[in-house]
Order: C-alpha cells, then sequence, then structure tokens
C-alpha cells in the first residue's frame, strides 16, 4: 500500500507529520511491504513547514511511486495554489487513489481542482466557511469527514492525528488502530 503526504513550503506542522507519524508508528505491526509510507513535494529539495521545521520528501513529484492514497495536508495553501507543480501533481493523483485525505486547509488545495464540490466536508475551525466558496454540499464540524468516493476530511491540528488513526483502521483493522493508539497514548475517541 502506497501512502503518499505532500510536502511543500508552509505546510502545517501537524496535518502532515502528524498523518505520518500515526501511519509510521504502525509499522513494526505490519510486514515489511504492507506499507510503503512516504513524502512527496515538487523536489527532493528540503522544505521550510510553518512551524520552521526543514523536512526533505523522500521523492519529487516525477519520480514518486503511484500512491493508493494520499494525504493533502494545510498549512500555507494560498501559495501552494499557484504552485503549478502542485496543482499538476494533485490533479493526476487526488482522483485517481483509492483514498484521497484533506488535513485542516489541505481542503482548498483540492477545491481549486473543484475535487470538494457537492462534498460533505471540514477543515481547520478557523476556516469553515471559506468552504463555501468551493461548493461543498454540507460544511460538518466534525474531526474526520468520510464521503463514499473515498475522498475524506479532516480539521486542523490534533484532528491529523484523528484522520491516521481513521486511515489505520480503513486500510489495516481496528485492533491495529487500537493498538497503535495505545502505543502513542492518544485519547479515546480522538477522531
Amino acid at each position: 500500500m502506497n501512502v503518499a503526504v505532500l510536502l511543500y513550503n508552509g505546510v502545517a506542522d501537524l496535518d502532515a507529520l502528524g498523518v505520518y507519524g500515526v501511519l509510521g508508528a504502525a509499522k513494526p505491526y505490519l510486514e515489511d511491504d504492507a506499507l510503503n509510507l512516504y513524502t512527496v513535494a515538487r523536489s527532493r529539495m528540503s522544505a521550510q513547514t510553518a512551524g520552521g521545521l526543514i523536512v526533505t520528501p523522500h521523492w519529487a513529484f516525477m519520480s514518486a511511486p503511484v500512491p493508493d492514497v494520499l494525504v493533502v495536508p494545510g498549512g500555507d495553501v494560498d501559495a501552494a495554489k499557484k504552485d503549478r507543480a502542485v496543482t499538476v501533481y494533485l490533479g493526476e493523483h487526488a482522483e485517481r487513489v483509492r483514498l484521497c485525505v484533506a488535513v485542516g486547509t489541505g481542503a482548498f488545495l483540492l477545491g481549486e481542482l473543484g475535487l470538494v464540490r457537492d462534498m460533505d466536508a471540514t477543515t481547520w475551525a478557523g476556516a469553515l466557511e471559506r468552504l463555501r466558496d468551493y461548493e461543498v454540499g454540507t460544511i460538518v464540524d466534525a474531526a474526520v469527514v468520510k464521503n463514499a468516493n473515498g475522498r475524506w476530511f479532516a480539521g486542523g491540528g490534533e484532528k491529523a492525528l484523528g484522520a491516521g488513526v481513521a486511515l489505520l483502521r480503513e486500510l489495516f483493522g481496528s485492533e491495529l488502530a487500537a493498538s497503535v493508539s495505545e502505543r502513542l497514548e492518544l485519547k479515546s475517541g480522538i477522531e
């Protein structure tokens, strides 16, 4: 299972690294080839998160494995929306993957491509009303909102951890999700 987490300059730390951390914590419980978790960006050059952390992506868009699951974190999405490489990558993969999970304001990156229209959606609590700009179906103030077409939306910040747990449950079952939640000392009901 190829799971790609998008990186870009200004990406929100918890939105990207929270989901990555939860999924990465599952690796000791899985067969070696069960989860290929990686970060992807316009190039292999380091990106700076909104909090100032310098991260180097595993893959550049051009050479990355084709994802089965794509995590689209929020952050400085206004700059990312103007980055043609980001929008082309999302346009090529967001509709084709088994699951596309927008975390926080990552929903707006999908919105620019028309991929939130008529969906139930959520985002970072401070930006819920901005979802109306993208003609969403219903704005839901919840940790994780799942649409039947595999497009999921999660609130930002600590809700990214809940998105990671929800992904584990969907991909590998409730038992693994519970084990990882316990290992990471995540509170019950985080999703």
